[in-house]
């Protein structure tokens, strides 16, 4: 299924309405977008109702630190829906930004919070309100 679609003077597209039907998306849905493989590619991904956090987890630089987060959202059935990591340099530490798709986990944000700070090598873990 493909479609071309034009931008307005706003910036904003419409996506048509056999792509939405197809989506499962309607008026307020949330949609995350992020580059594609390609340079000149856009991916538009549907965030379910409510089901979407973004955190802030600070991390010590040791081995394995990152992938014991990863396992531990992946036992919670918890999606990455989009990630961002810096070092924070001079003090071993790095910060990890993503917006998370809760929808498939049975648990609540703060206790996907708790179990996260509860891992070795984990500093803090934030949870906010998703931007819009």
């Amino acid at each position: 299924m493909e479609s071309v679609v034009k931008l307005d003077s706003k910036g904003r597209i419409l996506i048509p309405a056999s792509f939405r039907k197809k989506l499962g998306i309607g008026a307020d849905t949330e949609l995350v977008l992020m580059h594609g493989e390609r340079d000149d590619e856009v991916r538009i991904l549907p965030i379910s109702d409510q089901a979407a956090a973004k955190c802030t987890v600070m991390l010590n630089n040791g081995p394995g630190n990152l992938t014991n987060v990863m396992e531990v959202l992946d036992m919670l059935n918890v999606g990455v829906l989009l990630s961002e990591s810096r070092n924070l340099a001079g003090n071993g530490m790095s910060e990890w930004t993503f917006v998370l798709d809760t929808s498939k986990s049975k648990e609540q944000n703060d206790d996907i919070q708790s179990r996260l700070k509860s891992l070795d090598g984990v500093i803090s873990a934030v949870f906010s309100k998703k931007e819009s």
